[in-house]
């Protein structure tokens, strides 16, 4: 038992070793939580005050001040991943260009490959570490910089409602960029294509009047910004999410089409000469 398990978690070791050393890790989640904590300072400017009754305070008015406080942490961890988002979509490429993409160039990749270790395991293991570690800290750092700032007021619905969008995001953008990684086997060209590639759609939905189905499958997380709070200004104004149906429908197409990116890379990735 002990044998298979060294196997089975033998290229995890050497890939936290070689890639993600344990300083680069604190670095990245250090950032991700200055980044979300600095969001939070800027929630004042947004208008959201306390308007509390002189005197007596009425049942109704009671309900008043629970809804303004559920609208204001919706806001600070809307405020907070949104912005951790936009750094996801220049992290994720160049993690996944200068941890995998350079492996091709400076031998790593033949190394591993040299290893008794299958390729469908390299491939998984490299690709699940910069997933499970853009996550990580993508929601510890919203969730520090909330619990900081606006302590006992997370309502674990909203929070599932929006981190689930969020992390299917990430896997779409990680397995997308992952793909070009095994395609290109260059860094500089999965970086920027990667890069250009996301931001690039960004921006272009941004402007302009799209599908709002694809929309919800390219950004489930914008789209659940839009369903959770809909006098939130989006960057995506017109996006369709209009109900949780919307966002469900959203989040499903995005998690098989990141499956579906998963597997082809898997694929050729196995047919490559190394």
């Amino acid at each position: 038992m002990v044998r298979r398990e060294s196997r089975r978690f033998r290229i995890l070791r050497l890939e936290v070793d070689v890639s993600f050393p344990f300083p680069t890790i604190i670095g990245i989640f250090a950032a991700f939580i200055m980044i979300a904590s600095y969001s939070l300072l800027g929630m004042p400017d947004i208008g959201l005050q306390f308007a509390l009754p002189i005197g007596s305070i009425d049942p109704s008015s009671v309900g008043d001040l629970a809804a303004a406080i559920r609208i204001m942490m919706t806001h600070s961890i809307v405020v907070s991943t949104l912005n951790l988002f936009y750094v996801i979509l220049l992290l994720v490429p160049l993690l996944m260009a200068f941890n995998f993409a350079l492996g091709f160039s400076n031998g790593q990749i033949r190394m591993l490959v040299s290893y008794p270790i299958g390729r469908k395991r390299i491939i998984i293991t490299k690709w699940g570490l910069i997933f499970i570690l853009s996550s990580a800290s993508v929601t510890l750092g919203a969730l520090f910089g909330l619990a900081f700032f606006f302590p006992f007021t997370m309502d674990i619905a909203i929070l599932g409602q929006l981190f689930i969008p969020l992390w299917i995001n990430i896997l779409l953008v990680t397995t997308s960029c992952l793909l070009m990684a095994v395609l290109f086997r260059s860094a500089p060209l999965t970086a920027v294509g990667g890069i250009s590639l996301w931001l690039g759609t960004f921006v272009l939905f941004t402007m302009q009047s799209s599908s709002s189905f694809l929309l919800n499958v390219l950004f489930p997380f914008l789209s659940a910004i839009n369903y959770l709070n809909p006098d939130f200004i989006s960057p995506i104004s017109f996006l369709g999410a209009t109900s949780l149906s919307d966002v469900l429908l959203g989040c499903g197409a995005a998690f098989l089409l990141s499956v579906l990116l998963l597997c082809f890379s898997v694929f050729a990735f196995r047919r490559l000469e190394v």
